[in-house]
């Protein structure tokens, strides 16, 4: 679990470099070293994001467009602002998960031989037989389940005729009955007018700085403005990558930010091995540039012509002797003239 290299033998910081990778195969399975930061929004409005008006963690992000699965207002789904804020995610180290989008109605009393309503943009055939609300209940989520593939959303039955509409994807669940009473009476809603919800976002980051929300929009996904996040994760008790569960949903969440934690464990010891390796890598090369300078200056001494050096050492010698006796004859010609004048 621990590996050291050390380079230098002196016992000063500056002669000794040491290389340490703590726990090293617990980060490789991908354990979170970290607290994970999640926020979870309520509801998205429907307006969807304008460039600039949301910011994560100081960058803006841009301007959300439709997610081509929802009926109405498809640029301003769950979805459509979750794409919108991941597009930014490798500069604001936050990504966003979708939260299934669902509406719960309680059927009404009086039967209704044809429903005019429409579930996500699709005509649905409803029909209600006698007076119970729990038997009109289980009728209109079966017709809503029968067109589930076009519609995209599935219906569950609880108690005393209610019923609940869910879109596990997140897109908007829009639902619109007739103008008579009778029509929107009898599947639970208020008015002719329907009625549609938007999925929730969920926000997460393996950063230490944790997750700031800013900007007018904040609002338009569930969330308040210029508000950090810093508080909840916690280390999970499954053994790193060998341990996720892709079983549930919240299962493969987790399985996601245990992969994006292990990718970034996993790069910031290449970063930090690169810097060593730098260093490393500059030693050498001064030492070799040493070692270089050296070997020339003990090739100077050695590879000396003995046989050249001893000829103008002969030379030198030869030339010294000639001006001497030269120096010689020149003292005892004048000393011969002073002898002639005496």
């Amino acid at each position: 679990n621990n590996m050291a290299l050390q380079v230098g033998s002196g016992n000063s910081t500056s002669d000794r470099l040491t290389l340490s990778i703590a726990n090293a195969q617990t980060a490789a399975l991908g354990v979170r070293q970290n607290d994970s930061y999640s926020k979870t929004s309520t509801a998205v409005t429907a307006a969807a994001l304008t460039a600039g008006g949301l910011s994560i963690n100081g960058t803006q992000i841009a301007a959300s467009v439709s997610d081509g699965v929802s009926s109405a207002s498809g640029d301003g789904s769950a979805i459509a602002k979750a794409n919108a804020i991941n597009a930014q995610a490798g500069t604001t180290g936050v990504w966003a998960t979708v939260g299934a989008t669902s509406q719960s109605f309680t059927a009404g009393t009086t039967a209704q031989a044809a429903f005019d309503v429409t579930l996500n943009g699709v005509a649905v055939s409803v029909t209600t037989t006698g007076t119970d609300v729990v038997v009109h209940a289980n009728e209109i989520a079966a017709a809503y389940n029968a067109a589930s593939a076009k519609t995209g959303v599935t219906a569950t039955v609880g108690a005393a005729g209610a019923y609940t509409l869910t879109a596990a994807d997140g897109r908007n669940v829009s639902i619109k009955a007739g103008v008579s009473a009778a029509q929107f009476a009898g599947l639970g809603l208020a008015d002719s007018s329907g009625s549609m919800v938007q999925g929730t976002i969920k926000l997460t980051s393996s950063s230490a700085t944790g997750i700031t929300v800013g900007g007018s929009q904040a609002a338009a996904v569930g969330l308040t403005a210029a508000t950090t996040t810093k508080a909840t994760g916690t280390v999970p008790t499954s053994v790193g990558v060998s341990g996720v569960d892709l079983t549930s949903v919240q299962g493969s969440q987790d399985a996601l930010a245990t992969l994006d934690s292990a990718i970034n464990t996993i790069t910031n010891s290449r970063a930090s091995l690169g810097a060593y390796q730098n260093r490393l890598t500059a030693a050498v090369s001064n030492i070799e540039t040493s070692s270089m300078n050296l070997q020339a200056s003990r090739s100077r001494i050695m590879d000396t012509e003995y046989g050249a050096e001893t000829s103008n050492l002969a030379k030198a010698q030869i030339i010294s002797q000639a001006a001497t006796a030269m120096l010689a004859q020149a003292n005892q010609s004048s000393q011969s003239v002073l002898a002639l004048l005496r």
